[in-house]
């Protein structure tokens, strides 16, 4: 694993904490789990819209959709605003809409 990688995963980590420590937690287990791309189509429907907002983010692992679509994992993709799912997409949107503090590490948990 590369430098880049290794940050990548660890700015994901990050901000998947804290989607699932907010209100989008159970879509997000859903995109996660697989679920939200095998359900019926407005789960579907709902997590592309969470995704392109920045609302979530994509997985660690890829799914395959009800009709075949390939789903990306998080790595697979450019991680750059306005790119669906992606880390900084999120990071973006954590910064604009306040869901979650990006900042907020195991010292700030505790005090």
């Amino acid at each position: 694993m590369t430098d880049t990688e290794r940050t990548l995963a660890a700015r994901w980590e990050i901000v998947h904490e804290g989607i699932l420590a907010g209100p989008n937690a159970t879509l997000q287990e859903m995109i996660d789990s697989g679920l939200a791309w095998s359900a019926e189509g407005h789960a579907g429907c709902t997590a592309m819209d969470a995704l392109h907002a920045g609302a979530v983010v994509l997985p660690g692992t890829e799914h395959t959709s009800f009709y075949g679509t390939t789903i990306p994992s998080y790595q697979d993709i450019r991680d750059e605003v306005g790119a669906p799912g992606s880390v900084a997409n999120a990071e973006h949107y954590a910064q604009t809409f306040g869901e979650w503090d990006l900042e907020m590490d195991d010292d700030d948990v505790n005090a």
